[in-house]
């Protein structure tokens, strides 16, 4: 028998993603006026987008400009594109994130990785964007003894906004090391295999990816980050177009990168000999990443979710076997009909093995 969510339940959904009261009681009220809501049907009701700019113009009064005047995530978004990332965004953390766990997730870091080297400790966490939100609402964090190194921050969206068919995606939008922390950087990569901060934390969005059954990754080019300027435009390519070309990403195509989930690792048979151990050793460190990010990612997830994500995948393999049938199906049929015709008009079709 399905739960019915009561008044406190829906309220408390909305102040769960916003931190703060959604909206005044009697509005609330008046919204939620059927007694007999499901859990399901609040979800439904808080992705009415008329809903969430109530929750939007009552908890985020100063947030607003993201999506009316200033950029918010790529500057080739328009007003209605940026409206729809940050609205889908939170109604998606509601849709993925287990109920007993949001709370935890939206106002605390989560640790996706951690290993100890010459008595420092490199960890990867994620958390919301403590700052800069306009340009992502969530951060994963490359750090070093609790020092923030380097920073990714990212944004579930919808797929069409960055040129996708898939209904979501994960959109990184900022690649940042911190200032004056170049000599740590250089320290970190060394300790781990030759892996940099910033290849440490796509290791980890590729464990996330698939923890959220994700098909692709996006990213922004180096011109379409909200920082850009031409005085600084080699660091820029060199930060954004250039790791992406390096990691064998797609693009840039109208502003945005794409990377496959999983993220494919350069055969080791392409890899000069004499790097092959080391090419090896970092592949093998990049897989831990992405498998401990992966796990503390479906830690938080609702169980539902993934749920109805296993009968997608096995939805989506039978029906691609059952394409794959048809076609053959359809192959024979047409050399039968081929042959069939040759027969009445008295030809013979050339048999493959004949070499006459």
């Amino acid at each position: 028998m399905t739960q019915i969510a009561t008044y406190d339940e829906s309220v408390g959904a909305g102040r769960r993603v916003f931190g703060r009261q959604p909206a005044a009681k009697d509005e609330i009220d008046a919204y939620i006026s059927d007694k007999s809501l499901t859990h399901d049907d609040i979800i439904a009701k808080l992705s009415n987008s008329q809903w969430l700019t109530q929750i939007i113009i009552d908890a985020h009064r100063n947030e607003l400009y993201k999506f009316v005047s200033a950029p918010y995530l790529a500057t080739s978004f328009d007003h209605d594109v940026k409206r729809d990332c940050y609205f889908f965004h939170y109604v998606q953390l509601l849709y993925i994130i287990a109920d007993d766990k949001l709370d935890n997730f939206l106002s605390t870091e989560i640790t996706t990785f951690e290993c100890a080297h010459a008595e420092k400790t490199y960890r990867i966490a994620l958390s919301r964007s403590p700052s800069l939100r306009n340009e992502g609402e969530l951060s994963l964090f490359f750090k070093i003894d609790n020092t923030v190194l380097y920073t990714i921050t990212f944004t579930i969206v919808p797929g069409y906004a960055v040129g996708l068919k898939e209904r979501r995606t994960i959109l990184l939008s900022r690649m940042q090391g911190a200032r004056g922390m170049l000599q740590q950087i250089r320290e970190s990569t060394k300790a781990l295999k030759e892996v940099s901060p910033q290849a440490a934390l796509l290791a980890a969005f590729n464990g996330i990816a698939k923890a959220l059954g994700l098909e692709h990754i996006a990213g922004v080019c180096s011109t379409n980050q909200l920082s850009y300027c031409e005085g600084r435009k080699d660091l820029f390519n060199q930060a954004y177009d250039q790791f992406f070309f390096s990691v064998g990403a797609r693009g840039p195509s109208n502003g945005f990168f794409y990377l496959d989930v999983p993220i494919p690792q350069k055969p080791l048979s392409m890899v000069k000999r004499g790097h092959r151990l080391r090419t090896k050793a970092k592949q093998k460190l990049k897989a831990l990443i992405s498998e401990d990010a992966f796990r503390s990612f479906a830690n938080v997830i609702d169980k539902n979710f993934l749920e109805r994500k296993e009968r997608t995948r096995i939805v989506r393999e039978k029906y691609h076997e059952m394409m794959e049938y048809t076609r053959s199906l359809e192959a024979e049929l047409a050399r039968l009909n081929a042959e069939r015709d040759d027969l009445r008009t008295g030809r013979a079709r050339p048999s493959k093995d004949n070499n006459t």
